[in-house]
């Protein structure tokens, strides 16, 4: 059975030679120009939740990093980023989790940006796009 823990800021140090390569993948995709020392900064001056997933015998099967923002009035929780092995395994325990700690915090809403298989994905779990970002190279 997999465990779901959060790690603390002063923590991170131990766990961020397994974790980077996760979120790494993830910021491939992002249009944000997030890298992934901008997350680990953001972690450890504690503006985003770093939140694992661990598999039985202590293995490493995700990680995800959240954050806490004001928008219109209402406190969202949005996903910064999210990977690890084994999509099917994990998406659905780790967006559960995210979901209890963004009611918990007094969030009104949980957002994610991602590719459009992420829009797919989500739709059965009450997800809908609200924004779409389009790109062209120049050169």
């Amino acid at each position: 059975m997999s465990q779901v823990i959060a790690v603390k800021p002063n923590e991170v140090d131990h766990v961020w030679p397994e974790v980077s390569p996760l979120l790494c993948k993830a910021l491939e995709y992002d249009p944000t120009g997030a890298t992934i020392d901008s997350i680990y900064t953001n972690i450890i001056d504690n503006r985003y939740l770093l939140i694992l997933m661990i598999e039985e015998g202590l293995k490493l099967q995700a990680a995800l990093t959240i954050e806490l923002f004001e928008a219109h009035g209402e406190t969202v929780c949005n996903i910064v980023a999210a990977g690890g092995t084994n999509l099917n395994d994990w998406c659905d325990t780790f967006l559960d989790s995210a979901e209890v700690l963004a009611k918990e915090q007094g969030a009104s809403k949980l957002t994610i940006n991602g590719r459009p298989g992420w829009s797919r994905r989500l739709k059965k779990r009450g997800f809908r796009p609200v924004i779409t970002v389009l790109e062209k190279p120049l050169k």
